[in-house]
Order: C-alpha cells, then structure tokens, then sequence
C-alpha cells in the first residue's frame, strides 16, 4: 500500500538519495568513470574523488589503490551522481531550488531511474555486462528549525518524551531506530543540526529503508520504499508540525 502525505507547502526535506547496489564490477574504477563522465559532462560539469562507502566495520585489504567512488556534480550542485564498483547513488540535495518531489515526471525517482539505465547501458557497451542488482535504498533527511525547545517538543512526540525528564535546556539528541520486517531494513536517526547563527536551531531527521528488489523491479522497490519513509515521517511529527509544513501558520 502507497503511504501519501498531505501536500506540504514547506516541506522540511533537504536530500534525497536514491541507491542501488550490485555486484561489485572492477572494471568501473575511475579511469572507466573518466569515459563515462565526457558523456555526461553537458549536465554534470564538475567531479570530486570520495572513499568509497563499505558495509560493516573491518579493514579491508586490496591490491593498488583500492575502489574510489567518483561524484558527477551539477553545476548549481543540486544533483550528484556517485559511482563506486558495486554501487549507484542518485542525490537530490536542496540548494535554492524547491523541492522537486520523489514521484512522477520530473521527480526525483524517475530522473535516478533514467540515469541508472544510461550506467547499464554505457557498461553493456564498455564491459559487455548490466550490473546485476542486488539491493535498492532510499534514503530522506529532513532539517526543521525551531525557536524554543517547548517548540521542538510540541512538534516530535518522541522528543517531548525524551525531554520530559532532562534538565538541560538544550540538551543533545542522538536517537536512533532500528527495525527489519517484511524484508526491509529501516533506521531513523534524529539529531541536533548545526546551522549558521542566521539560521538559528534545527532538528535533524534521517530516514532510511532499504529491500531487495522482486524480479529486478527497481521502480517497485522504490515505491515501497518511499512508503515506508512516508509512513515514518508521519508517525514521527504532531499535527501541530504538520501544519507549518502545510503553510497553515501563515
């Protein structure tokens, strides 16, 4: 079942990643990344190097260098395509632009759709292999200013229970849950932001699922996946919150 929010007007969300992982290819290191960064240079004209990201804590040992996962960054930096041997990110990331929403045309699921195909296409070519998927994640951080902690509790029940018993009047929050049901794993963080004294407090909310995909279906897997954030994120804020989402304060 598709879980839909109300229509926000000021939606607190900030990011939106889209990941699918496969089986790891060697041969997309960033000498391969180089060819495929000229054919999308036009609209990701700008590329930085990152570790890559590894599941589970322990050292890894390789031979040479190692993997790199490569970013293929926007020229407003909006948008990033992060590539790494076994894994393909689509990021949305809020700069002056409003948020394009997750589904239908122009959102941001279609758009991290359209750009996998054109990877598996360009390595069909390049290698004579699609990767092969293994798991599809999505992933939504929220940033949401507020004025006092008696604010801040008003919108999170859970923090109003947190706060319910401390002392200190801006105490650091560090919460996070974990869950896996129905072959999809789900965690929730939420911590303080820290933001430029123009921009004053902010609580931070990272929602997190992640599922394998049925029949390679990875417009299917996204879809419940963003179910099950939306499903979060409404569990998670007061009508009061939603409210100020929805411009009713105005």
């Amino acid at each position: 079942m598709v879980v839909a929010l109300p229509t926000l007007k000021k939606p607190p969300i900030v990011e939106v990643v889209c990941g699918v992982f496969f089986e790891p290819i060697p041969a997309l290191d960033p000498v391969l990344v180089g060819h495929y960064w000229t054919k999308k240079r036009h609209d990701f004209p700008n590329r930085e190097l990152k570790a890559p990201v590894r599941e589970g804590p322990g050292l890894v040992v390789t031979e040479g260098p190692g993997p790199l996962r490569c970013w293929l960054i926007t020229r407003d930096e909006e948008r990033i395509l992060q590539l790494q041997q076994d894994r393909f990110y689509y990021n949305w990331r809020k700069r002056t632009a409003t948020y394009p929403r997750f589904s239908g045309e122009g959102g941001v699921m279609e758009a991290a759709l359209r750009e996998y195909a054109q990877l598996g296409e360009f390595l069909a070519e390049e290698t004579a292999a699609r990767p092969v998927t293994t798991r599809v994640e999505l992933s939504k951080i929220d940033l949401v200013p507020y004025d006092s902690t008696d604010e801040l509790r008003r919108m999170l029940p859970i923090v109003d229970a947190l706060l319910g018993w401390t002392h200190s009047p801006t105490p650091e929050l560090g919460v996070q849950l974990a869950e896996s049901a129905d072959g999809v794993e789900q965690l929730v963080t939420i911590s303080n932001a820290f933001l430029t004294p123009d921009l004053g407090r902010a609580v931070k909310i990272e929602t997190r699922a992640n599922c394998a995909p049925s029949d390679d279906d990875l417009r299917g897997a996204l879809i419940s996946l963003n179910a099950v954030l939306n499903e979060a994120f409404r569990g998670l804020f007061s009508e009061y919150a939603f409210s100020r989402f929805k411009g009713d304060d105005e």
